[in-house]
């Protein structure tokens, strides 16, 4: 429908009848060919944003999907990146695309040492990202799951644990979290911007071309990447995350759970450690996106109303005053970052803005 190799009507009208995890179960072949996937412009000016902040050690793409936002993770981690999701074809999708890039950065690499002077060796990227873990808590013998997985005690500190990771819990119930197509049509929609069907970038090398100043790092540098079936609302971690980011989910998310779920952020973060996703104001009555998104809304509700079982999904229900409020609640200090990248809407505003989500110190005991 939006391309020759994506989705046809007829499929997604299937998936919008479906359950949210069987849908993107069932859309997860053509996902990263939709309009749904979050462009490269906002991982881009995200990644940016926070190479500012960092660095961080360890870091959670919450809701993940075919893992977008992984590449923000992989730039910005040094020591490990974990997806979390609720489809297991969607994190199927990823999990392949991630392989073959490895694959392609190791014939790359072999390919560099035979040109360095001497035979000089580089390490590949092998070593640092196989250990993914997808719904059971089976590393697939590697003998590693994602920091903070709970329900082991590995050796060393607190969450570098033995494979076996607690939950990874399946519900189908209503509000399930996915990196779906919250606001990824237009500037004025709410979500992210403009559609694009990039490739993800590798486990092994960080390559966003918004920071082509930096240095890229050498495969052997690149965090293990971990993959994790799971609900965001019931997430199978301890504190042990330095970032948590999160592109296009929310409007899975009804209003009354946002509590919980910025519950269960707050407490797989590390104190300190922050909670990060881009946010852009809703459309005015006078920008036709505006009727759009209140049309979609509408016709999700009526279709929820007389539907089972329910698929949540509205544009319009993601309200950064609500936000800021429960994010606070939760535990957080909260900062608002423009993205210049974007420019300002005519009354000055900025047309995309970062939430940075600081998780307060515990306090020192007396």
């Amino acid at each position: 429908m939006f391309t020759p190799q994506g989705p046809t009507l007829r499929e997604l009208a299937v998936q919008a009848l479906s359950s949210i995890e069987h849908g993107y179960d069932l859309l997860a072949p053509k996902f990263d060919h939709t309009p749904f996937r979050t462009p490269d412009s906002i991982l881009d000016a995200v990644a940016s944003a926070l190479d500012r902040i960092g660095p961080f050690d360890h870091g959670l793409d919450l809701c993940c999907g075919t893992g977008a936002g992984m590449q923000v993770l992989r730039e910005l981690c040094r020591g490990s990146v974990t997806g979390v999701d609720i489809s297991a074809g969607m994190l199927a999708v990823g999990r392949e695309r991630a392989d073959a890039a490895r694959t392609r950065d190791r014939a790359e690499g072999e390919a560099t040492r035979h040109a360095l002077p001497g035979g000089q060796n580089r390490a590949d990227a092998d070593g640092q990202g196989g250990a993914d873990v997808q719904g059971h808590g089976n590393s697939g013998g590697q003998g590693h799951v994602s920091p903070g997985v709970k329900g082991q005690t590995g050796p060393g500190a607190q969450g570098h644990t033995s494979p076996g990771a607690q939950g990874c819990v399946n519900p189908s119930a209503q509000g399930q979290a996915h990196a779906g197509p919250q606001g990824n049509a237009n500037p004025s929609a709410q979500g992210h911007l403009t559609p694009a069907g990039q490739e993800p970038v590798s486990a092994g090398v960080r390559q966003h071309a918004s920071l082509g100043g930096r240095e890229q790092a050498r495969p052997d540098q690149a965090p293990r990447v971990t993959w994790v079936r799971g609900d965001a609302r019931a997430l199978p971690f301890a504190p042990a995350f330095d970032l948590v980011v999160s592109f296009g989910a929310f409007g899975h998310f009804l209003p009354r759970e946002l509590p919980g779920l910025f519950a269960q952020v707050h407490s797989v973060l590390r104190p300190g450690g922050r909670f990060a996703f881009p946010i852009v104001p809703p459309p005015r009555p006078s920008s036709p996106w505006y009727w759009a998104l209140l049309g979609f809304d509408a016709a999700m509700r009526v279709r929820n109303a007389v539907w089972r079982p329910p698929f949540v999904m509205y544009y319009r229900a993601f309200r950064l005053d609500e936000v800021r409020r429960e994010l606070t609640r939760a535990g957080f200090d909260v900062e608002l970052q423009t993205l210049p990248e974007f420019g300002s809407r005519p009354d000055g505003s900025p047309r995309c803005r970062l939430v940075v989500a600081t998780r307060e110190s515990d306090p020192t005991p007396a």
